[in-house]
């Protein structure tokens, strides 16, 4: 899929964001795919900025906003899977004039405290007058002499960064890391097991961030609808949702396993309270189209997860695990939650279902075919149309800065009865 041309002087002049990516350019012939992902993402994390448009340029996109917006524009793209880095502009003419023109102002724009500066200069377009090295000493001259800043090569206050492609001009400052991986939608459905807890989350996140589509299904503890589990879940989903453009959260009662699982089970309760959780998820893929569950599982965390446990409960669930915290620890699955805005949503406090069904001391072996035994004697299979009759879910959609919400309506359902 080609780029398709643009023509530079509707966007000399303009403020912009300049958005790079990694992993997209590794593409190959499915490259053109990914960037119009990626740019559709994008198109939505600004679509609450007047005159916002986002454009597949070489080897880059550009959101192309109002006068003053860029900064919020580049504010809203670094939460967007697929961005490596993003950095408000200016796009200027080819000319090296302008290039310092806009340099110096860059400088007076974003170096408030600043007392060292570099310029970093990259030539995509190869007619240009100056290479690479030439840019830089030429822009930083002028910025130097201008504002007095000093020139550092090696640890500068603010760095200035030009970009020279074929007709106009790139300089910007304030670059800002994205979240990297893959634009969200291009690389299947799962469906994520969201508990409320600091790890469920980062879990979903992660994967999401893999380019996966990530729907989220919660247990709530509940009578009625769930209503009260709308809050807090609603909050996290809202986070997601944020980075992968949309989601669904599906919120269903734990009631019906509680009730046919009591204390019978007790060593085993919560291996089959996870292993119903699977084969509900297992049961919405086959409705839906989800190739995989995904869980905040981190081996050895708990009795629950040891290596025996997960792969008994794994094996017997009927559908593909992701885990992606598998071989984290605490500290390093906190420090994601921190950084994506969970952490302190999921501290808050909230009643599981799952403490309400385990016992107090949980086996730490077990096998795909006793839980299976355990589960059928239980009944379990039988709770899942009534946990899926009784569900509801949300939907979430990022526009701009907020992410909107629609619902709750009833689960819709597209299979039989069991």
């Amino acid at each position: 899929m080609r780029v398709p041309a643009i023509d530079p002087r509707g966007i000399i002049g303009r403020e912009a964001a300049v958005i790079h990516y990694s992993e997209v350019a590794l593409k190959g012939g499915n490259r053109g795919l990914y960037e119009e992902a990626l740019r559709g993402a994008a198109a939505a994390a600004v679509s609450d900025l007047e005159g916002a448009e986002v454009l597949r340029l070489r080897g880059r996109l550009l959101a192309v906003v109002g006068e003053g917006a860029s900064a919020a524009a580049a504010e809203r793209l670094r939460t967007v899977f697929g961005v490596s880095w993003v950095a408000p502009c200016r796009a200027v003419e080819p000319d090296m004039g302008r290039i310092r023109e806009e340099a110096v102002a860059a400088a007076r724009r974003c170096g408030g405290g600043a007392r060292s500066f570099r310029i970093r200069a990259s030539r995509d377009f190869k007619g240009f007058q100056a290479n690479s090295l030439e840019i830089e000493r030429d822009a930083g001259a002028a910025v130097a002499g201008a504002t007095g800043l000093r020139v550092d090569l090696e640890a500068p206050d603010l760095e200035i960064w030009v970009e020279v492609l074929e007709g106009m001009a790139l300089v910007c400052c304030g670059r800002e890391r994205g979240p990297g991986g893959l634009p969200a939608g291009t690389n299947g459905r799962a469906v994520a097991l969201l508990s409320g807890g600091i790890d469920s989350p980062v879990a979903a996140w992660l994967i999401a961030r893999r380019g996966a589509e990530v729907d989220l299904l919660h247990l709530h503890p509940f009578e009625g609808t769930g209503d009260a589990a709308l809050g807090k879940l609603a909050e996290l989903a809202e986070r997601i949702a944020l980075y992968s453009t949309r989601t669904r959260l599906i919120i269903a009662p734990c009631w019906p396993v509680r009730f046919r699982l009591g204390r019978r089970e007790g060593r085993h309760a919560a291996l089959l309270f996870r292993l119903f959780a699977l084969r509900l998820a297992a049961r919405l893929a086959a409705e839906r189209g989800y190739l995989a569950a995904v869980t905040g599982d981190s081996l050895g965390q708990v009795a629950s997860q040891t290596l025996h446990n997960l792969s008994a409960v794994y094996r017997a669930s009927g559908i593909a695990v992701l885990a992606p915290l598998a071989g984290m620890d605490k500290e390093e699955i906190v420090r994601i939650a921190r950084s994506i805005g969970t952490y302190e949503i999921s501290i808050r406090p909230y009643p599981d279902c799952c403490p309400a069904v385990a016992g107090r001391h949980p086996a730490t072996r077990s096998s795909p075919e006793e839980l299976l035994e355990l589960y059928e004697g239980a009944g379990l299979e039988g709770a899942i149309d009534e946990a899926m009759d009784a569900a509801v879910e949300l939907e979430l959609e990022r526009r701009g800065s907020r992410v909107l919400r629609s619902g709750p309506r009833p689960l819709a359902r597209t299979g039989p009865r069991r």
